[in-house]
């Protein structure tokens, strides 16, 4: 049940907002960042977060597709006091094939089948909610 809730996190990160920094009840006045999405040939497109000190908080590349970007390569995210690389995460074409988190020293790995499964719960979850109540 651990594993599965330290996934949980790690995959809030990842997952729903990949190139967005910070969850979405973050208050930009308490905690402001800055983005940055730089434009490369091939329709990639690099994006960078950053906070008001200027240290990085998150990094990874876009591919644009049908007018829309998807999360592409490798994602870094950073920890916002130390510095420190905290989470890795690989997309292709949009699909996350794995990620790397670092929690408490420990570096915790899941691959693509870990993330389907954890996404399958979430959902198993989410309809059980719904039809109790």
């Amino acid at each position: 049940m651990k594993t599965y809730l330290i996934l949980g996190i790690v995959l809030m990160f990842t997952i729903n907002q990949p190139g967005y920094g910070q969850p979405s009840d973050v208050n930009p006045e308490v905690y402001p960042v800055q983005k940055q999405l730089v434009s490369l040939p091939g329709n990639v497109y690099v994006m960078t977060i950053t906070d008001q000190e200027g240290d990085l908080l998150q990094k990874g590349t876009y591919l644009k597709v049908d007018n829309r970007l998807i999360p592409h390569g490798i994602w870094r995210i950073y920890d916002t006091n130390t510095h420190d690389l905290v989470t890795k995460s690989e997309y292709n074409n949009g699909v996350q094939k794995w990620v790397e988190t670092t929690i408490d020293g420990a570096v915790i790995r899941y691959n693509q089948q870990d993330i389907e499964l954890n996404k399958l719960h979430k959902r198993i979850a989410k309809l059980e909610k719904q039809v109790n109540s």
